[in-house]
C-alpha cells in the first residue's frame, strides 16, 4: 500500500490564470509570504484567505515551491516558510507568464504523479482505464480504488466528490469562452486530455504535433526517478513497454499511445538524449553514464 493520501487539499479551487505566476513572483521575494502574520499570503496575492491557501497547495504539489530552504537555488535569509523550487525558478525565469505549452506538460507531470498530494490525480492517471464516463462514474471509480489502498478505511465521500470535480474542471474547462477580466479558465485545459460531450467525458489521446520529445523526456525522467532505476555511476535502462504502462510513466501521465511514445524516443535518440536497442525485439532505451537523466537536468534544455 503507497503511504498517505490527500483529499480536497485544493481548498475546492483548480488552477486559475496566473495564479502560478503570482505565487512565484511573491515567494521569490518573501518566504514568509503564506505565513500568519502576512494573512496567509491573501494581500500580496489579491486574492480571498480560502483562494490564497489552494494558490499554495498547488504551487508545493507541482513542485514549484518547496518547504526546506536548502532545496532552493535562491539564498534566503530567512529559513522558515516556503521557498522557490529549482522548477519554479526555471519556469520564473523563462516562462512566467506560462505561454510555452512545455511549461504547462511540467505541471501537469509534477502534479499527476504526486500520489501523496493529489491521490485523486494520480489514480486518474494511472489507474482509470476507461475511456468514456460522467461525473458520478468517475467518483464511484474512485471509491473502489480506495477502499482497496486503504484497506476499507473510511474516507470522506463530499472531498473525494470535491476532488473529482475540480479534476474535471481543471482539464476540461467550461468557463474558458465567460467574461475574460474573471480569468476562470485553467491553462492545463489547454493540454486537451479531456473533452465532453453533454455530460459525458472522454480521455484524449495525445497526438505528435500536442507534445514535444522534452516534454516526453521529462516524463521519462519523472518516472526513472520515481521508480529508483537511475543508475549513477553506469548505464541506466528501462524497456519501452515500462514507459508505456507503468504507474507514473510518461504512457500513463501524458496518455501517450505506442506510436507517440516510440515517434519521441526516435526524436530523442537522434537528438543524442538516449539510445533505442530494438533488436530481437529488446525495446529497451538506454541513459549513458553522462546522460541526462533528471528532470531538472531536462529544463535547463527545454529552457535554453
Amino acid at each position: 500500500m503507497k503511504d498517505k493520501i490527500t483529499l480536497k487539499g485544493n481548498g475546492s479551487f483548480y488552477i486559475r490564470e496566473g495564479w502560478l505566476t503570482k505565487g512565484l513572483v511573491e515567494i521569490a521575494k518573501n518566504p514568509e509570504l503564506f505565513s500568519k502574520k502576512n494573512n496567509e499570503g491573501a494581500d500580496a496575492l489579491g486574492v480571498g484567505s480560502a483562494m490564497s491557501k489552494s494558490i499554495r497547495y498547488w504551487l508545493l504539489t507541482a513542485g514549484l515551491i518547496v518547504k526546506d530552504s536548502k532545496l532552493s537555488p535562491l539564498e534566503y535569509e530567512n529559513k522558515k516558510g516556503h521557498f522557490i523550487s529549482k522548477t519554479g525558478k526555471y519556469i520564473l525565469d523563462n516562462d512566467r507568464y506560462i505561454e510555452n505549452k512545455d511549461t504547462l506538460w511540467i505541471i501537469h507531470y509534477n502534479i499527476a504523479s504526486n500520489y501523496r498530494e493529489a491521490t485523486v490525480w494520480n489514480l486518474f492517471f494511472n489507474i482509470v482505464g476507461e475511456e468514456r464516463f460522467n461525473r458520478r462514474e468517475l467518483e464511484s471509480m474512485m471509491e473502489n480504488e480506495l477502499y482497496k489502498r486503504t484497506y476499507g478505511e473510511k474516507i470522506s465521500d463530499k472531498s473525494l466528490s470535491n476532488d473529482c470535480a475540480v479534476l474535471l474542471q481543471m482539464y476540461f474547462d467550461d468557463r474558458k469562452n465567460e467574461n475574460p477580466e474573471e480569468k476562470l479558465h485553467c491553462p492545463l485545459a489547454e493540454l486537451k486530455l479531456l473533452s465532453k460531450s453533454r455530460n459525458i467525458y472522454s480521455r484524449n489521446e495525445i497526438k505528435e504535433n500536442d507534445i514535444s520529445s522534452l516534454a516526453v523526456l521529462f516524463g521519462i525522467c519523472g518516472y526513472l526517478e520515481k521508480t529508483g532505476l537511475i543508475e549513477e555511476n553506469g548505464r541506466t535502462s528501462v524497456s519501452i513497454e515500462k514507459l508505456l504502462e507503468d504507474e507514473d510513466s510518461p504512457g500513463r501521465i501524458f496518455g501517450l499511445g505506442r506510436i507517440v511514445l516510440n515517434d519521441s524516443l526516435d526524436r530523442l535518440e537522434h537528438e543524442g538524449y538516449l539510445r533505442i536497442d530494438r533488436t530481437a525485439g529488446l525495446d529497451i532505451v538506454y541513459f549513458e553514464e553522462n546522460s541526462i537523466k533528471t528532470r531538472e537536468e531536462v529544463l535547463k534544455f527545454i529552457y535554453k
